[in-house]
């Protein structure tokens, strides 16, 4: 197959992900001022626009199902899509999101029923919670004196989560959580 270019703006395209099924990418634009989220489908060979406001947004990511896509809206909500019906709505609020890496500050679990995410505590301390998709509060798993934690990420069998660690030093390290 031939690569193709699906955007042919002079703007900033980027943090793409693809959807599980390879049918279609989501990603950020900035060409209407703040970042925005866009869909591009191979099968219609059509951009749509998913966001409208004002706020910036980081790191769009499909569910593992495909159904979602979880973003960043601020430093502070994780807002969810539903891809069927293009419908969005806050999903966890209240948190102050730090040290996002490359990957991001959050992950889909495996069975795409939870969102695995970093925060940053009233003492500064950045540790993991997670929170299942029809519940309103999260839980905190980790609690320990992180002064970065990065790029959280769950394992295929969704039995532990691992990320990238700060501690007392400054080398990062890979941290694991197992999960029961």
């Amino acid at each position: 197959f031939n690569a193709i270019r699906i955007t042919r703006t002079p703007f900033r395209e980027h943090q793409a992900d693809w959807s599980p099924d390879s049918q279609s990418v989501v990603y950020l634009s900035d060409r209407f001022g703040n970042n925005e989220i866009f869909s591009y489908s191979f099968l219609e060979d059509k951009e749509s626009r998913l966001t409208d406001d004002g706020e910036q947004k980081y790191f769009p990511r499909y569910s593992s199902d495909g159904n979602w896509i979880a973003y960043l809206h601020g430093r502070e909500e994780i807002r969810l899509i539903d891809v069927r019906t293009g419908d969005a709505r806050p999903f966890i609020q209240n948190i102050l999101v730090t040290g996002v890496g490359i990957s991001g500050p959050f992950a889909w679990s495996p069975d795409s029923r939870w969102i695995v995410f970093v925060s940053q505590d009233d003492n500064y301390f950045n540790n993991l919670h997670v929170q299942p998709l029809d519940q309103t509060m999260a839980k905190q798993i980790t609690y320990l004196s992180h002064i970065g934690a990065h790029s959280p990420l769950w394992s295929p069998d969704g039995k532990f989560i691992i990320f990238d660690t700060v501690q007392y030093r400054t080398q990062n390290q890979i941290a694991r959580v197992d999960l029961n």
